[in-house]
């Protein structure tokens, strides 16, 4: 984990947690969080994808999922699959455990001491300084390689902490599935900021005007097998049927016999 993006709780410290806070916020409505995450996932140019898509079972949903197959060969097997989660407010991101608040003020301290600490390093020890950076002041540190001790210890304390408060969570599951390469979080602003310390992720902040940005890059998970990136792109495909036979006006009913309404109509555009 970047611990440099641990800086996005700095909002902690100034009360953003008050339970009177976050009632005063405006949430976003979860159909256009739903309607930005898969315009996002079709960025990526996925050979497939769909909506509300079972990561192994019906009770692990990814809001949408995608996958990736061979240029060439005979099968063109699947090399690479996506999910894609909501996070519409901090409750989503993670665990639901009783002292989540006072975690995530432990948290915030904890970055503050390191702060300290890696400002003490980069007196106490000049040669962990990037040679090559351009600019003195945006210059990089390498902070693992340093010889001090309190420093390591902040850190990995810290690093305890933020697994703790992810553990156990609804995203913590949804990756632990091992059936997507890229794990993504789609997420208003002030929860992206918060969102942004979970090892693994990929963070997309969703603003007005259905507009999205990666505030940063999904990690590759090393667990996916061949076989579950198959049975995700089979779940994909049984998702995206259903969705099909919306969009055509046709119903399934019991017996296996078809019935047929009248076709939705599509709604105005909108570009980004």
């Amino acid at each position: 984990m970047n611990l440099e993006e641990l800086d996005l709780f700095a909002f902690a410290e100034r009360g953003g947690f008050a339970p009177e806070k976050e009632a005063e916020r405006r949430a976003m409505p979860r159909h256009l969080l739903q309607q930005i995450a898969f315009g996002f996932l079709f960025s990526l140019r996925p050979d497939a994808a769909a909506q509300q898509v079972p990561a192994k079972n019906t009770r692990l949903i990814a809001a949408a999922g995608g996958f990736w197959r061979a240029a060439s060969g005979r099968r063109r097997p699947v090399i690479r699959t996506v999910l894609v989660a909501l996070c519409p407010d901090l409750d989503c991101c993670f665990n639901d455990c009783c002292g989540r608040e006072e975690r995530m003020e432990r948290i915030s301290g904890l970055r503050a001491r390191l702060a300290e600490l890696e400002k003490e390093i980069r007196r106490t020890e000049p040669h962990l300084a990037a040679a090559d950076d351009l600019f003195r002041e945006f210059r990089s540190w390498d902070y693992a390689s340093s010889g001090n001790a309190d420093y390591h210890r902040v850190r990995a304390e810290l690093d305890r902490e933020v697994r703790l408060l992810a553990d156990g969570g609804r995203l913590e599951r949804l990756q632990h599935a091992a059936v997507a390469d890229l794990c993504y979080l789609v997420a208003p602003a002030e929860v992206a900021a918060a969102a942004a310390v979970l090892p693994g992720w990929g963070v997309v902040e969703a603003g007005p005007g259905y507009r999205f940005r990666v505030v940063r890059e999904a990690e590759p998970q090393t667990d996916v097998t061949p076989e579950n990136r198959q049975q995700f792109a089979l779940n994909i495909a049984q998702a995206a049927a259903g969705s099909a036979r919306f969009a055509a006006g046709v119903e399934l009913a019991g017996g296996g016999r078809v019935s047929f309404r009248k076709i939705p109509r599509r709604r105005g555009r909108v570009s980004r």
